[in-house]
């Protein structure tokens, strides 16, 4: 595995173009749904699910994990892995060794505090688990759609909380749904409040008194859709949020005189960037980063010229942004329809990650 780190004066670029697909059952749970580092967890992992890439594999299954904590500089800045030998992703210790429950299931329990190394005697916060899962020699490989790696997030707070069981974005990647398409749309709460759903916000389901909501949901607005969870009790609130996403078609622009043709072109003293490339024969593209809070929205869609298919030297797909701080440095990441993953043109160095990754290439946002 690889992580592509690239910089710019004002911007920090990682250029990734991640796969997306619709999911429709969690790749991996956890009981119970809320947790922290203290709390006895029992993780499940469905082969199927994700890149399905274990899903035909009938050895033995072992999980290969880290924590992200307070101390990490971003999602591939894996702290206290449970295997830290150099040669350990290819040569599983029993600790990581899974147990099948059947139908392409696996579990495994474990306190995290204690679970991983040198985490007992820290006093780093851990905010997420961080996972991949892998044959008896490191092949075959169970991971996010798109190879990535997997996340699960810990509870930071004994308040209430709400989180999405359904659809359940255990990776980076949004569902992807056709337009017209119903889905079963559920959360949990911590404790018994009303619960609100909304889509787009409209309201499309209420319960009281209850920990738990399921709501049929059809989705058709191109683009982004939201789905937005509230719960209230005592006079708390809490929210949660997942996107899903109806191929949109993106809209048609020229590049802006004086922009470069592919890479970074800055405005406005570093106040804003136009960042443009080169993708012929691909059916729509966002931006996310540090600049949108990683938020994958409609206002994030790229334009694309008229002869981003036929013109090698004018086709471009492009996108504005404004409100960057000059001096500051942001990560950010393409993505693009579904399968292709590429760096960037404007990449002036590139640093290995610590741990492996498909040779295909990068996964995840290298952080500031």
């Amino acid at each position: 595995m690889h992580n592509y780190t690239f910089r710019r004066r004002w911007l920090l670029g990682l250029l990734v173009l991640l796969g997306w697909a619709a999911r429709a059952q969690a790749q991996v749970t956890v009981d119970p749904v809320f947790f922290t580092d203290t709390t006895p967890i029992t993780l499940t992992f469905d082969a199927t699910q994700g890149n399905a890439g274990l899903a035909n594999y009938t050895g033995d299954v072992y999980i290969y994990t880290g924590v992200i904590t307070n101390l990490s500089t971003s999602p591939s800045d894996w702290k206290h892995v449970l295997n830290p030998n150099s040669n350990g992703y290819s040569n599983p210790i029993p600790a990581e060794k899974m147990t099948s429950i059947g139908n392409h299931k696996y579990t495994i329990s474990f306190t995290p505090r204690t679970f991983y190394p040198g985490l007992a005697s820290s006093s780093e916060v851990v905010q997420r688990l961080a996972m991949v899962f892998r044959g008896a020699t490191g092949t075959p490989e169970g991971k996010g759609v798109g190879n990535t790696d997997i996340f699960v997030n810990l509870s930071q707070s004994t308040t209430l909380q709400v989180a999405f069981t359904s659809p359940s974005n255990t990776g980076y990647n949004p569902t992807i749904l056709a337009a017209g398409t119903t889905i079963t749309a559920a959360a949990s709460a911590s404790a018994a409040a009303t619960i609100t759903l909304t889509l787009n916000g409209t309201q499309v389901g209420q319960v009281t008194n209850t920990t738990s909501i399921s709501q049929s949901v059809t989705i058709s607005q191109p683009g982004v859709n939201t789905l937005t969870v509230t719960a209230t009790a005592g006079g708390t609130t809490a929210t949660a949020s997942t996107s899903v996403l109806v191929p949109p078609t993106p809209p048609t622009a020229a590049l802006p005189a004086g922009a470069k043709a592919d890479g970074i072109t800055y405005l406005a003293n570093g106040t804003s960037a136009i960042l443009s490339f080169t993708a012929p024969n691909k059916g729509y593209v966002y931006v996310v980063g540090d600049f949108n809070n990683w938020q994958l929205t409609n206002a994030s869609l790229l334009n694309k010229t008229s002869t981003v298919n036929s013109d090698p030297a004018t086709g471009r797909w492009w996108v504005q942004i404004d409100n960057l701080t000059p001096g500051t440095e942001y990560a950010y990441q393409f993505l693009v329809d579904g399968t292709l993953r590429v760096a960037g043109p404007d990449a002036l160095r590139v640093v290995g990650g610590h741990h492996q990754l498909p040779a295909s290439g990068p996964h995840q946002p290298s952080g500031v």
